[in-house]
């Protein structure tokens, strides 16, 4: 007796098409995960990347504005050197006018013995003292200048005590005697010696500023230079920057943005190649 051999077992269709359903979400869930994994590094590289552009470009600038103000400030020295000389021979010229116009009243009063002449002698007087004051503030930074000051204001109270000393003989009733003393020439030598001085300074302080000047203008040239150089640099950054997106942008249109960053980075494992391990998904696509 025969026993019929039992039917092969058949595998339904649904349960087929079931597994193939199943298969196929999975590997659409790799791919998405793939593409967002390599989108987020690519997003981060390419901010990263931006970030650091802008951070140069930014720094490069502020360095410029800097070394632009140092050089105003340099060039602004140099406008206060000239103002300072200008404001010392000024000085020099008042002090040397007050002199004058002391000595310019003494001798009107002993030629005619009229006391208005004495009107300007007085205010000369007073007028020296208040501009060896001011002359004094604006020399005090230099001792040369302080000495040859001193030495002038010796020279300018010999002067005006020869003066009142004439005048007082002349009050006195002894005309000849203040005619006398004019006359010897001491007061003239004095007075020559007040112009000697006030020359010497003056040339002192046009040398000074000639300096100055001289300083200011290298310092300040070599700012401008260094301003130049920056601004040239700056312009071959942001045109090889332009040049490398223009670059990148064209690669893009042909390959995925994670080949072409390691590309634009010049990776050189993309030539040499490596071992990596790696899983093969084999899926029926309906």
């Amino acid at each position: 007796m025969s026993v019929p051999a039992p039917a092969p077992a058949t595998v339904p269709a649904t349960a087929t098409e079931s597994d193939r359903s199943d298969a196929a979400p999975d590997a659409a869930s790799v791919r998405a995960r793939v593409g967002a994994r390599v989108g987020a590094r690519v997003q981060r590289s390419l901010r990263s990347r931006t970030v650091t552009w802008m951070t140069v470009g930014f720094a490069t600038i502020l360095v410029m504005t800097a070394i632009a103000l140092g050089a105003f400030v340099y060039q602004q020295r140099g406008v206060d050197a000239v103002r300072h000389t200008v404001a010392v021979d000024g000085r020099l010229a008042r002090v040397l006018s007050a002199v004058q116009d002391a000595e310019t009243g003494q001798r009107g009063y002993l030629l005619t013995g009229d006391e208005a002449f004495l009107l300007p002698f007085t205010e000369g007087r007073l007028n020296v003292d208040q501009q060896l004051d001011l002359l004094r503030d604006l020399v005090q930074d230099d001792p040369d200048q302080r000495g040859d000051l001193d030495t002038l204001a010796g020279l300018i109270r010999r002067k005006l005590d020869e003066l009142g000393a004439s005048v007082a003989l002349m009050r006195a009733g002894d005309g000849a005697a203040a005619r006398a003393s004019v006359a010897d020439g001491r007061g003239k030598q004095v007075m020559d010696a007040i112009r000697d001085r006030v020359r010497r300074m003056e040339a002192h302080e046009a040398r000074r500023m000639e300096r100055r000047q001289a300083t200011v203008s290298r310092i300040a040239l070599a700012i401008w230079v260094m301003v130049g150089a920056l601004a040239v640099l700056f312009v071959l950054f942001a045109v090889s920057a332009l040049r490398e997106a223009t670059r990148r942008n064209r690669l893009s249109r042909f390959l995925p943005q994670e080949l072409v960053l390691r590309l634009a980075d010049g990776d050189g494992s993309l030539k040499a190649g490596r071992r990596q391990q790696a899983a093969i998904v084999f899926v029926d696509m309906l």
